[in-house]
């Protein structure tokens, strides 16, 4: 794990440091910010407890003779193909760390102002679980969330149809996507955020409220089983430690969001507005039990982008400051959650970094 830290620490630094004063020196900018990352994920092995499950799936599905679509296989017909068509499984592996590293950076270039660069590093990098190692270890999830990740412009435009395209192209990765990436799509939209739209809101995240965790693992269930399948204890056993503290957080987090939009609302462009519902999107789905440990990895780069837009329209409002203060106060709270838990400490696919060139 130490070479995950020196990771955040050089992301850290060319973020805060790295002078870009045009366009282009921006962009070269975002390129080294996440070299390091593309490093780290394209040089990894044994990386994660799915691994050599991927490896030995990828040997099965490389052959020379034609592709044939195995409906028993655990993976859909678009990674099935991707195996097919790579020249090797570390191929895989560089491909999912390019793309990974190009989907952060577009996001930002879109949504992030460069003064708030270094904000969006650290807490991208304080969700590991939901940013970069759930990406990583599991590929075919990763490459759903990535796809999904570089098409929140078609959100933000109201482009229907390339959405669509998108959110077929992530579904034949990972079916879990038709769970989230419509319901963004329809959530997502760039006109003004009227009261009575913040009264649904509130009646939502109430109802959402009003169900026990158990009930909603209850009703949740035959979706769980369909999509998340050997998730699901993971999942559950995560939703365990979530409590009254973590609730009242997302409570605090959903007002701050709501006082912050209703002050800054003019100074909101489209694309932005489109990104404050995303993030509510987010904050509402930490109240849907079992199932929000899967949305927050779709739903996280919105909730990161939501926070510093915000903060940087807040005109120096304390509100936005205490904004910040939170998301990144949580950050570490489920960084620490994550670290310390027995599926991660001490477990050498994750707590040790092995490359090509050797463990750490």
């Amino acid at each position: 794990m130490k070479v995950y830290f020196i990771v955040i620490i050089l992301a850290l630094l060319i973020s805060l440091f790295y002078e870009a004063k045009t366009d282009k020196q921006l962009r070269w900018k975002l390129f080294f910010t996440f070299l390091p990352l593309f490093i780290f994920a394209a040089l990894r092995v044994n990386f994660g407890n799915d691994y050599n499950d991927y490896e030995i799936f990828f040997n099965e599905f490389h052959t020379d003779g034609p592709f044939i679509f195995d409906e028993d296989a655990h993976a859909e017909i678009g990674y099935q193909f991707l195996c097919y068509i790579m020249p090797s499984y570390r191929s895989i592996l560089v491909l999912n760390a390019f793309l990974l590293c190009l989907a952060l950076s577009v996001f930002i270039y879109r949504n992030i102002p460069q003064k708030y660069l270094w904000l969006a590093v650290l807490l991208i990098f304080l969700n590991p679980e939901k940013n970069i190692y759930g990406n990583l270890v599991g590929i075919r999830n990763g490459m759903a969330v990535i796809g999904f990740i570089l098409g929140t412009v078609f959100i933000q435009n109201r482009k229907l149809i390339p959405f669509a395209f998108v959110t077929t192209l992530s579904l034949t990765f990972h079916t879990a996507s038709i769970l989230y990436m419509p319901l963004a799509y329809i959530v997502g939209r760039n006109t003004k955020i009227s009261i009575k739209e913040i009264w649904v809101w509130i009646g939502v995240i109430s109802v959402l409220l009003a169900f026990s965790v158990s009930g909603w693992i209850q009703i949740a269930s035959p979706i769980i089983s369909q999509y998340l399948d050997r998730y699901e204890e993971y999942i559950e056993e995560m939703e365990a430690h979530r409590g009254v503290l973590l609730t009242g957080a997302s409570l605090a987090l959903t007002y701050l969001i709501f006082t912050l939009y209703s002050k800054e609302e003019k100074a909101l462009s489209k694309e932005q507005r489109s990104l404050v519902r995303l993030g509510l999107l987010y904050v509402s789905s930490a109240f849907l039990g079992s199932l929000a440990m899967r949305a927050s990895y779709f739903y996280d780069m919105f909730f990161i982008g939501t926070v510093i837009v915000l903060l940087a329209n807040s005109n120096h409002n304390i509100k936005g400051k205490v904004l910040a203060i939170l998301a990144v106060m949580m950050s570490l709270y489920y960084f620490n959650l994550w670290f310390t838990s027995p599926w991660v400490y001490g477990n050498p696919n994750y707590f040790i970094y092995t490359s090509i060139f050797g463990a750490w």
